[in-house]
């Protein structure tokens, strides 16, 4: 079995409902990000006792969360205000954060997969900094199961990788071609 490596993960950050077909390599998100998780989506019941048995009730699916552990080393400008332009849309606390899109896409195995979120909203974006260390940010983004109109926010995917090695855009747009 092999493994996923971060030489072999490209993540991006865009704009909320971008198709997968129009990502270019500028918006992938390079050598800023040292971990992320993903977590939630959990779907619970409750059980509700009846004489003879029990009467299953299906909560709806939890929202989902997915945090960054980042490191802005970068000196451009744009990397600079990049995380707090997630948080804040014009980078100041008066704005609203706008609703984007994460992908992230493994090569491993000679397969392609891949992991979407669409309609993610910044809830935390801290930033830390040490005498001795670099510029640290933590953003999570939260999102619901699905959109008012029942569209899932989380879409993911494999397939086989030797006919789109090499090109995200293609492999990914497989996986989130329209919303």
């Amino acid at each position: 079995m092999a493994g996923v490596f971060p030489n072999e993960t490209t993540i991006y950050i865009v704009a909320a409902n971008t198709n997968a077909s129009s990502l270019a390599s500028s918006d992938a998100v390079k050598g800023e990000i040292s971990s992320w998780s993903q977590s939630g989506f959990g779907q619970k019941s409750d059980y509700k006792n009846l004489f003879g048995g029990q009467l299953e009730i299906e909560k709806p699916r939890e929202a989902g969360e997915m945090s960054f552990d980042v490191s802005v080393n970068n000196a451009a400008a744009s990397t600079l205000d990049r995380w707090d332009t997630y948080n804040f849309s014009d980078g100041t606390s008066a704005s609203e954060t706008q609703n984007k899109m994460v992908y992230i896409g493994h090569y491993t195995g000679g397969k392609l997969k891949v992991l979407a979120l669409n309609n993610v909203r910044v809830t935390t974006g801290d930033t830390e900094m040490n005498a001795d260390e670099e510029l640290m940010k933590s953003v999570t983004l939260e999102c619901a199961s699905t959109t008012p109109l029942g569209t899932a926010n989380l879409r993911t995917s494999t397939i086989a990788g030797s006919t789109l090695e090499g090109n995200d855009s293609a492999f990914l747009n497989g996986v989130w071609s329209s919303n």
